[in-house]
C-alpha cells in the first residue's frame, strides 16, 4: 500500500466519522483540522535577502525549471492544477489570468502578487511561497509576519548569513522560526579557503537558529535540470522532503488515535496501520488482552455482581495481586513524580501527558468492562486522547487536572 492511499484511506475513514451525528465536539473539531491538514499540501515559504538564489532553489524543490533566472518577478505562490496557468494581482485588486507559464505576458502588467498553477507531481504534495523584497532589511519582517499563518516549514536563503541577519530572524514570528532550514548559497568560482572560511563562521552563527544548514553553489547545478550534479541543492531538496513525510506522517498518526478511539462506523473504512510516534497511544480490546465472556473466563457469581466495596480493596472480580483504581492511581502518581525528578524542563510536559494517557488506558484495562466505573475511565481515557492530539501548551497541566479530578471520581465510586 502506497502512502497516498493510506492517506487517502484515512481522509475517507475521517469524512466517515465526522458524518456522524453524535460524535463529541472536541473531537469533532480535532477531526475537522486533522482532515483539512491533510487534504491540503505542507506549504513550504522561501525567503531571504535578494539576489541570494531563491529562484533556483525553488526550481530544484519542485523538479522542473518552471520560475525564470531573469525578469522582475514579485512574490509568487505555486499551487497543483491540472493545467498550467499564471494568475496576476494587480495593484486595484484586479486579477488578469495568463495560460501556460506566460511570465512576461503577467510581468508586464506590473502585478504585486503571482499564483502560479502547474500540474506538477511534487505540488501535489507541496505548495511553495516565493517570497520577494525590494529591501530585505526593511520588508522581511512585514513579509514573515504575513507569510507565517500560509506557512509550515521555511527556508532563509542567503549569500552572507550575519549578526544583522540573525538578529532579524530572531525577530520572526515564532511558528515562522520553528520549521525552518537555512540555505548558504554561494558563487562557484570563490577561492575553496575563502569558501571554506565563510561558510563555517556562517555555520556558527546559524547553528541555534535552524534546524539544519545547508551551503549550495550557485550556478547551473542549481537547476532542476542539473539538481542531481548540485550535492548541496540536492541535500537541502531531500532534507526538506524528510521533513514534510515527518509532518505528513504525525497527522496520518494523529488521525489513526483520534479514529481509534472515537471510529465507531468509520472503523470499517480505517486503514489497519497502528500509530507509530513513540507516544502512548490506546489499544483495541485485542491489543489490551480482555477475555470477553465465554472465551475463557470464568462465569461470575452473585458475589461478583457487588455494587460497592472499600476503595483498596481487590475485590470479588479483581485478583489479590491486581491493585484497586484508586490504589493505582495513586501508585502511578508516585511513579510520575519519581520520574519528573529526572527529567529536564523542556522533557516535562511532554512527559506528563504520556505517563497521564498510559496511566488512564491501564486503567482501562483494570476494570472489568461491565463495572461502572468502567465509564468514568473510558470518558477520561477519550479525553486524554484529545488533548494529546491537540498537543497545545496546556495540555500538560489540563491532563494532570483530569487526573486528580478522575482519582477523586474514582474513589468516591468505591466508597462505601
Amino acid at each position: 500500500m502506497t502512502a497516498a492511499s493510506t492517506r487517502d484511506e484515512i481522509v475517507d475513514a475521517l469524512n466517515a466519522l465526522l458524518a456522524q451525528p453524535d460524535l463529541a465536539t472536541r473531537a469533532r473539531q480535532i477531526g475537522e483540522r486533522l482532515l483539512a491538514q491533510l487534504s491540503s499540501p505542507i506549504r513550504v515559504t522561501l525567503i531571504g535577502p535578494q539576489d541570494a538564489g531563491k529562484r533556483r532553489l525553488c526550481n530544484a524543490l519542485l523538479g522542473e525549471d518552471i520560475i525564470p533566472s531573469d525578469g522582475i518577478l514579485p512574490t509568487c505562490q505555486l499551487r497543483h492544477a491540472a493545467t498550467a496557468s499564471v494568475s496576476a494581482t494587480l495593484g486595484d485588486r484586479s486579477t488578469r489570468r495568463f495560460d501556460g507559464f506566460d511570465f512576461a505576458g503577467a510581468a508586464a502588467q506590473s502585478p504585486s502578487f503571482l499564483e502560479i498553477h502547474a500540474p506538477l507531481p511534487r505540488l501535489r504534495e507541496i505548495g511553495v511561497l516565493l517570497v520577494v523584497t525590494d529591501d530585505w532589511r526593511k520588508e522581511s519582517l512585514p513579509a514573515a509576519r504575513w507569510a507565517a499563518p500560509k506557512t509550515d516549514m521555511v527556508v532563509w536563503v542567503t549569500s552572507n548569513f550575519d549578526a544583522e541577519q540573525k538578529a532579524l530572524w530572531r525577530a520572526m514570528p515564532d511558528p515562522f522560526r520553528d520549521h525552518a532550514m537555512l540555505a548558504l548559497t554561494f558563487e562557484q568560482d570563490q577561492p575553496v579557503e575563502t569558501r571554506s572560511d565563510t561558510l563555517r563562521r556562517q555555520r556558527e552563527l546559524a547553528r541555534d537558529c535552524f534546524v539544519g544548514v545547508y551551503p549550495i553553489a550557485l550556478g547551473d547545478g542549481l537547476q532542476a535540470s542539473g539538481a542531481h550534479h548540485s550535492p548541496g541543492s540536492r541535500n537541502l531538496v531531500d532534507a526538506l522532503l524528510q521533513r514534510i513525510d515527518l509532518a505528513r506522517q504525525s497527522d496520518l498518526d494523529r488521525a489513526l488515535m483520534l479514529l481509534e478511539r472515537f471510529g465507531g462506523e468509520a472503523r470499517a473504512a480505517r486503514p489497519k496501520a497502528r500509530p507509530h510516534d513513540g507516544r502512548a497511544t490506546p489499544k483495541t480490546d485485542q491489543d489490551q488482552g480482555i477475555a470477553l465472556e465465554g472465551e475463557g473466563t470464568p462465569p461470575q457469581s452473585a458475589a461478583d455482581e457487588s455494587p460497592s466495596r472499600r476503595p483498596d480493596a481487590p475485590g470479588p472480580d479483581r485478583p489479590s495481586s491486581q491493585p484497586s483504581p484508586a490504589g493505582f492511581l495513586s501508585k502511578s502518581a508516585g511513579a510520575l513524580l519519581a520520574e519528573l525528578e529526572g527529567a529536564s524542563d523542556a522533557d516535562v510536559s511532554q512527559l506528563v501527558l504520556s505517563r497521564c494517557v498510559e496511566t488512564v488506558d491501564e486503567l482501562c484495562q483494570i476494570i472489568p468492562p461491565d463495572e461502572a466505573l468502567q465509564d468514568l475511565a473510558t470518558q477520561a481515557a477519550d479525553y486524554m486522547l484529545l488533548l494529546q492530539l491537540e498537543d497545545d501548551d496546556d495540555a500538560a497541566d489540563e491532563a494532570l487536572v483530569a487526573m486528580l479530578q478522575l482519582k477523586r471520581n474514582v474513589e468516591m465510586a468505591t466508597a462505601c
